[in-house]
């Protein structure tokens, strides 16, 4: 149903747009843009936060490189599905600014023990990773809730043992465009004025 909502905005647009021009030739890039953004209220995102939680009383240095690495590539995982769903990720902090929704994100993880994963002991659970995030969409002006993303993946095998922190990035990209559909969703709701919550998935 969505898709044929999108096609028929797109339709809208495009006629207004040619319509507008007369003869004049439209940029396809610039319509493309157009058409996506078309009835958005929230045409842009900010990625505000990023809290990232080790479940580590005592990690080594090893783990601290690649707790440092995760921080490092979240916001550009996340950034880049944002901006696949067409919004314009902001890169300095717009403050409260209309049209913006401002994207907070929280995860908590252990990456277990690789070693005890690896073989017959995958089975058992023995040493696998948990995963725990969370993506909020929040009114830039009002800070009210738009949507919200909840949800845990582990990590119990794969070859040697399975990568964990693979495993991480491409569970925070998945969740991020999940997000990004949401807040897709609830702008083409009738009233966006109404806060919707989207829960774990």
């Amino acid at each position: 149903m969505f898709k044929s909502v999108a096609k028929s905005v797109c339709a809208a647009v495009l006629l207004s747009v040619v319509a507008a021009c007369g003869s004049h030739r439209v940029d396809p890039d610039e319509l493309r843009e157009a058409a996506m953004k078309a009835g958005r209220k929230y045409p842009q995102t900010y990625i505000s936060s990023i809290s990232v939680t080790l479940q580590d009383a005592d990690p080594d240095d090893n783990r601290l490189t690649h707790k440092k690495e995760l921080e490092a590539k979240f916001p550009e995982i996340i950034r880049e599905e944002l901006e696949d769903q067409g919004y314009r990720v902001l890169t300095t902090d717009p403050g409260k600014s209309e049209g913006v929704a401002l994207v907070n994100v929280k995860v908590t993880y252990d990456p277990g023990n690789r070693a005890l994963r690896w073989g017959v002991l995958a089975f058992s659970g023995i040493g696998k990773g948990t995963l725990e995030v969370q993506l909020d969409a929040v009114d830039a002006v009002s800070g009210s809730l738009l949507v919200s993303r909840k949800d845990n993946d582990t990590t119990r095998g794969g070859g040697f043992g399975g990568n964990f922190y693979d495993d991480a990035e491409d569970f925070v990209g998945d969740m991020a465009s999940d997000l990004g559909e949401a807040l897709t969703e609830f702008q083409s709701q009738p009233s966006t004025g109404t806060q919707l919550s989207a829960g774990a998935v």
